[in-house]
């Protein structure tokens, strides 16, 4: 990156820095603004400070590949093709469950406050553990 550029994540988490308190998240707002405004909210709720940054590490990796996709254009089946994409290029399955629970956990919030209809999380496949 060259100086004075910003990154994707960065830009996402100045945007959301920006936004007022009574301001939320929309349907037209990306994946990484609402990473970053979950992560925000357990920073402001007391989270372990070594689950934020592995939270934010996770957050870095998704939003390289579905950050700026608008949360209204998020579905299944670009989930699925997230986490297989983290399969191909040798990550562990259970990597990618842990993954998937960090953005089913970030859907959920987003789903309770009104900022989508759905947690298409839910819809989701996720690899299963493997069990020895």
């Amino acid at each position: 990156m060259r100086s004075g550029e910003r990154s994707k994540d960065e830009g996402a988490q100045s945007r959301v820095a920006h936004r007022g308190r009574n301001e939320r998240v929309s349907a037209n707002s990306t994946v990484s603004e609402l990473f970053e405004a979950v992560i925000q909210h357990l920073e402001s709720i007391g989270r372990e400070a070594t689950t934020i940054v592995g939270y934010r590490q996770i957050a870095k990796d998704a939003g390289e590949h579905r950050g700026s996709v608008s949360l209204r254009k998020l579905n299944a089946s670009r989930l699925n093709g997230y986490y297989a994409h983290m399969l191909n290029t040798g990550r562990n399955p259970s990597s990618v469950k842990r993954h998937h629970a960090f953005i089913h956990r970030c859907l959920k919030q987003a789903h309770k406050l009104g900022w989508v209809q759905e947690n298409v999380a839910d819809r989701a496949s996720p690899p299963r553990r493997l069990c020895w």
